[in-house]
Formats: structure tokens, C-alpha cells, sequence
């Protein structure tokens, strides 16, 4: 019996992926409060039977302060963490080198953005050329809307700017590695707010009869070819016409 798979199921999913992520504001301040609010507690032994109640209660007890001044979860690797309220009472813990819950110790720690992330500098300035993009999409933004989850766009190629060819759109970017643009991108286009439902935001109606399915968003796709130049790895390359060579071609030559 031959089985036939829907788009989104599981055995056509890529195993790994690669993504980019530029600073914003809500991200800072979450880094902000979780510098200045939150302390990590790690066991010594593996097994224990602590759970967050039990957590929470011992560091009332410990810092005499009110069951609303803190939350306790359950946290990963560390075991538990907990959010204070007022700083001063997580200034209060971290002095405190271990703290024990029914008899097992917990070390203290303090939120670090580098504990569980590699830290890594991109080296590879390439140029990076794109055929069969909107011209609506010519633009820097444009740019980030397609390539920002692979690399970052640095600026716009001056063949681009001066719009001398419209066939490729090309521009400059980073990337750690080459394997992560591909040689081929489908890319889909909706207007602003498309399949959304227009209602406060946060705030869903209170039965279930009453909340509005929006329309199934309706757009353009349109299948993208990338090419990378790699004889050019920076603005002060030479400035002679190479050839470009798609990201399949280089692996193949390679290996050759």
C-alpha cells in the first residue's frame, strides 16, 4: 500500500536548521530583568524529590520574605529557577554559595547570557546574488526579509543600486559558513495582517462558538536561486567580472 505524506509531516522535516537573530528591544530588556531579578539553583545530586513548592518555601524561610516576592519553575540544565521581584532579595541569595531542600544542596548562580551559548565571530564577507527576486523586493529590506535568517546584510551591491541589470539583485553579507544559504529558496508573500483576526490583542472572546476564524491567507511564491561569489570575501576584492557559482558548484569542486 503506498503511503502518501502531507506537506508538514514529520519524515519531510530537515533535521537541522540555521537561523539569525539581530537584537531588539524586548530583548534587551528581558536580559536586562533576567541579569537583576532571577537566580539558578543547580543540584549536587541528581536525584532528589525537590519541586518548586518546596524550593520556594525553604528561600521564604531563608530570606524572610513573602510567597508573592518570588516564582519558582523548573528550569534547563539547572534544575530550578527562581524570579524575585525586588533585586535586592536575589542579590540576598546569590551570597548564599548553596541553600538545601530536604537535605540535598543547590548551588546559587546568577543568569549569565554566555553560560549555555558559543560565543563566534563571522569571518566570510561574500557577495551574495539572487535571481528571480519581486522588484517590489529590491531593496534592503527586501534583502533581510530573504537572506536575514541565513546571514546578515551588511549593504546592497553597487550594480544593484544603480540598477545597471535587473536580472540579479545582488548584495553583501556575512555567514559562518556557506552550507547555510541555500542554493534554492521558495519564498511567499501576504499582505500586512493576512490571516489574522482583528480583536484586542491578548484578549480572545469568552465562548468558543464566538471566536472568528480569520480567511486562510492567500499570496505570491515565487522560487529564488542563490548564488555566492567566493573569489570576492570583501569590498576591497578585485573588482574584475568572475564568474558566479552556486553553492552546489562550489561543494563540487571541492571535492574534486
Amino acid at each position: 500500500m503506498e503511503v502518501t505524506y502531507a506537506p508538514a509531516s514529520p519524515p519531510r522535516r530537515q533535521r537541522q536548521s540555521h537561523g539569525v537573530v539581530m537584537h531588539y528591544r524586548a530583548m534587551e530588556h528581558a536580559r536586562f530583568v533576567l541579569k537583576h531579578h532571577v537566580v539558578l539553583l543547580a543540584a549536587t545530586d541528581s536525584f532528589n524529590a525537590a519541586n518548586p513548592m518546596k524550593v520556594g518555601r525553604t528561600i521564604e524561610a531563608l530570606l524572610r520574605i513573602g510567597p508573592h516576592l518570588l516564582r519558582v519553575t523548573r528550569h534547563h540544565p539547572e534544575d530550578f529557577l527562581v524570579h524575585f521581584s525586588v533585586p535586592a532579595d536575589r542579590d540576598t541569595l546569590l551570597r548564599h554559595n548553596t541553600i538545601n531542600v530536604d537535605g540535598v544542596p543547590f548551588r546559587t548562580k546568577p543568569w549569565r547570557l554566555d553560560d549555555h551559548a558559543v560565543r563566534q565571530k563571522w569571518l566570510l564577507h561574500i557577495r551574495t546574488v539572487i535571481e528571480r527576486l519581486p522588484l517590489d523586493m529590491w531593496t534592503l529590506e527586501g534583502a533581510e526579509e530573504v537572506l536575514g535568517r541565513f546571514c546578515i546584510i551588511d549593504r546592497l551591491d553597487s550594480h544593484t543600486i544603480e540598477r545597471r541589470d535587473t536580472r540579479t539583485f545582488a548584495c553583501w553579507a556575512w555567514v559562518w559558513s556557506l552550507t547555510d544559504i541555500p542554493t534554492r529558496h521558495c519564498l511567499s508573500c501576504f499582505e500586512d495582517a493576512a490571516g489574522l483576526v482583528v480583536e484586542m490583542q491578548g484578549f480572545s472572546p469568552p465562548l468558543q462558538a464566538s471566536r472568528t476564524v480569520p480567511e486562510p491567507p492567500e499570496g505570491e511564491r515565487s522560487s529564488l536561486l542563490f548564488h555566492l561569489d567566493p573569489s570576492k570575501t570583501g569590498p576591497q576584492a578585485s573588482s574584475a567580472p568572475q564568474p558566479l557559482v552556486s553553492v552546489a558548484a562550489v561543494f563540487w569542486l571541492r571535492r574534486r
